[in-house]
Protein backbone atom coordinates (compact mmCIF):
# COMPACT_ATOMS: atom_id res chain seq x y z
CA UNK A 1 0.00 0.00 0.00
CA UNK A 2 0.74 3.41 -0.77
CA UNK A 3 1.93 5.88 1.85
CA UNK A 4 -0.82 7.85 0.01
CA UNK A 5 -3.60 5.64 1.02
CA UNK A 6 -2.55 5.41 4.50
CA UNK A 7 -2.98 9.14 4.71
CA UNK A 8 -6.86 8.17 4.08
CA UNK A 9 -7.07 5.01 5.96
CA UNK A 10 -5.18 6.87 9.17
CA UNK A 11 -7.42 10.38 9.12
CA UNK A 12 -4.36 12.49 7.91
CA UNK A 13 -6.31 14.20 4.98
CA UNK A 14 -8.69 17.10 5.50
CA UNK A 15 -11.17 17.11 7.18
CA UNK A 16 -10.50 14.43 9.26
CA UNK A 17 -6.69 15.51 9.80
CA UNK A 18 -8.48 18.90 11.49
CA UNK A 19 -11.26 17.39 13.04
CA UNK A 20 -8.43 15.45 15.63
CA UNK A 21 -7.31 17.37 18.32
CA UNK A 22 -4.11 18.63 18.80
CA UNK A 23 -2.42 16.06 20.18
CA UNK A 24 -3.23 13.46 17.60
CA UNK A 25 -1.36 16.12 15.14
CA UNK A 26 1.75 16.06 16.86
CA UNK A 27 2.24 12.55 17.22
CA UNK A 28 1.65 12.24 13.65
CA UNK A 29 4.20 14.84 13.01
CA UNK A 30 6.71 12.26 15.32
CA UNK A 31 5.58 9.35 13.76
CA UNK A 32 6.78 10.79 10.49
CA UNK A 33 9.96 11.61 12.12
CA UNK A 34 10.30 8.00 13.63
CA UNK A 35 9.67 6.41 10.13
CA UNK A 36 12.17 8.28 8.19
CA UNK A 37 14.48 7.64 11.29
CA UNK A 38 13.68 3.78 10.72
CA UNK A 39 13.85 4.00 6.97
CA UNK A 40 17.57 5.20 7.52
CA UNK A 41 18.30 1.25 9.12
CA UNK A 42 17.56 -0.43 5.37
CA UNK A 43 15.12 -2.33 7.69
CA UNK A 44 12.22 -2.89 5.57
CA UNK A 45 8.43 -4.12 5.75
CA UNK A 46 7.50 -7.15 7.66
CA UNK A 47 7.42 -10.57 5.77
CA UNK A 48 3.67 -12.42 6.04
CA UNK A 49 5.50 -15.29 8.83
CA UNK A 50 6.54 -12.17 10.88
CA UNK A 51 3.64 -10.57 10.87
CA UNK A 52 1.84 -13.65 11.97
CA UNK A 53 4.36 -13.84 14.91
CA UNK A 54 3.63 -10.55 16.32
CA UNK A 55 2.42 -10.37 19.15
CA UNK A 56 -0.17 -6.89 19.01
CA UNK A 57 -3.97 -6.98 18.72
CA UNK A 58 -5.27 -9.04 16.32
CA UNK A 59 -7.32 -6.19 14.01
CA UNK A 60 -4.14 -4.59 13.47
CA UNK A 61 -2.57 -8.01 12.24
CA UNK A 62 -5.16 -8.55 10.15
CA UNK A 63 -5.02 -4.95 8.61
CA UNK A 64 -1.32 -5.37 7.93
CA UNK A 65 -1.95 -8.77 6.12
CA UNK A 66 -4.86 -6.73 4.03
CA UNK A 67 -2.35 -4.53 3.46
CA UNK A 68 0.34 -6.45 1.79
CA UNK A 69 -2.76 -7.79 0.01
CA UNK A 70 -3.78 -4.51 -0.82
CA UNK A 71 -7.54 -5.36 0.30
CA UNK A 72 -9.96 -3.06 2.38
CA UNK A 73 -9.80 -4.29 5.86
CA UNK A 74 -13.11 -3.82 7.81
CA UNK A 75 -13.01 -1.23 11.13
CA UNK A 76 -12.61 -3.07 14.74
CA UNK A 77 -15.49 -3.24 16.88
CA UNK A 78 -16.49 -0.50 19.69
CA UNK A 79 -14.22 -2.69 21.89
CA UNK A 80 -10.90 -1.79 20.30
CA UNK A 81 -10.02 0.84 22.31
CA UNK A 82 -9.41 -1.00 25.91
CA UNK A 83 -7.71 -3.66 23.70
CA UNK A 84 -5.53 -1.12 22.50
CA UNK A 85 -5.12 0.54 25.85
CA UNK A 86 -4.21 -2.92 27.49
CA UNK A 87 -1.82 -3.50 24.83
CA UNK A 88 -0.25 -0.47 25.19
CA UNK A 89 0.05 -0.84 29.08
CA UNK A 90 1.69 -4.29 28.85
CA UNK A 91 4.39 -3.17 26.48
CA UNK A 92 8.10 -2.03 28.34
CA UNK A 93 8.33 1.65 27.50
CA UNK A 94 10.20 2.07 31.00
CA UNK A 95 12.85 -0.15 30.35
CA UNK A 96 13.58 0.97 26.53
CA UNK A 97 13.66 4.32 28.05
CA UNK A 98 16.90 3.13 29.89
CA UNK A 99 18.15 0.22 26.78
CA UNK A 100 18.50 0.26 23.25
CA UNK A 101 16.54 -2.85 22.97
CA UNK A 102 13.21 -1.20 21.41
CA UNK A 103 15.12 -1.01 17.94
CA UNK A 104 14.92 -4.81 18.15
CA UNK A 105 10.99 -5.14 18.89
CA UNK A 106 9.90 -6.67 15.58
CA UNK A 107 7.26 -4.12 14.71
CA UNK A 108 10.65 -1.44 14.60
CA UNK A 109 10.57 -0.63 11.13
CA UNK A 110 9.46 2.01 8.60
CA UNK A 111 6.52 1.46 5.85
CA UNK A 112 3.26 -0.30 6.30
CA UNK A 113 3.72 -3.51 8.46
CA UNK A 114 5.75 -1.45 10.69
CA UNK A 115 5.68 1.48 13.44
CA UNK A 116 2.55 2.59 11.97
CA UNK A 117 0.65 0.21 13.47
CA UNK A 118 0.96 2.76 16.41
CA UNK A 119 -0.59 5.17 14.76
CA UNK A 120 -3.04 3.05 13.51
CA UNK A 121 -4.24 1.63 16.87
CA UNK A 122 -4.83 5.51 17.77
CA UNK A 123 -6.59 6.17 15.39
CA UNK A 124 -9.22 3.56 15.10
CA UNK A 125 -9.50 3.94 19.32
CA UNK A 126 -10.80 7.39 18.27
CA UNK A 127 -12.86 6.74 15.38
CA UNK A 128 -14.48 3.64 16.87
CA UNK A 129 -14.13 4.13 20.78
CA UNK A 130 -13.76 7.85 21.39
CA UNK A 131 -11.22 9.99 22.36
CA UNK A 132 -11.67 9.72 26.38
CA UNK A 133 -9.43 9.72 29.14
CA UNK A 134 -7.05 6.26 27.89
CA UNK A 135 -6.50 7.99 24.56
CA UNK A 136 -5.02 10.78 25.80
CA UNK A 137 -3.16 8.30 28.11
CA UNK A 138 -2.62 6.32 24.75
CA UNK A 139 -0.79 9.20 22.92
CA UNK A 140 1.46 9.82 25.97
CA UNK A 141 2.43 6.23 25.54
CA UNK A 142 2.69 6.13 21.94
CA UNK A 143 4.88 9.32 21.88
CA UNK A 144 6.85 7.53 24.74
CA UNK A 145 7.55 4.71 22.26
CA UNK A 146 8.33 7.12 19.38
CA UNK A 147 11.25 9.16 21.28
CA UNK A 148 12.92 5.91 22.54
CA UNK A 149 12.98 5.06 18.68
CA UNK A 150 14.40 8.72 18.19
CA UNK A 151 16.70 8.15 20.91
CA UNK A 152 18.17 5.23 19.94
CA UNK A 153 21.74 5.54 18.00
CA UNK A 154 21.09 2.76 15.43
CA UNK A 155 18.63 4.76 13.49
CA UNK A 156 21.53 7.60 12.66
CA UNK A 157 23.92 5.22 11.28
CA UNK A 158 23.95 5.11 7.48
CA UNK A 159 24.24 1.64 6.09
CA UNK A 160 26.71 2.11 2.75
CA UNK A 161 27.32 -0.68 0.82
CA UNK A 162 30.64 -0.89 -1.12
CA UNK A 163 30.59 -2.60 -4.05
CA UNK A 164 34.30 -3.84 -5.06
CA UNK A 165 34.59 -4.43 -9.06
CA UNK A 166 38.08 -6.40 -9.78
Amino acid sequence: MAYSGLKEELGLVDPMWSSHPSEWRRLCTLWLRVDSALGRTGRTDLSIQEINDLIVPPDIIAWMLRTQHSQDHPPPDGGFGDVWTTFLSRLTISEWETTSDIIKEMWCRPGPTGVVLFLLGTYWQSEYSGTGKSWYTNIKRVESIFNCILANPAVYVLIFYVRIVS
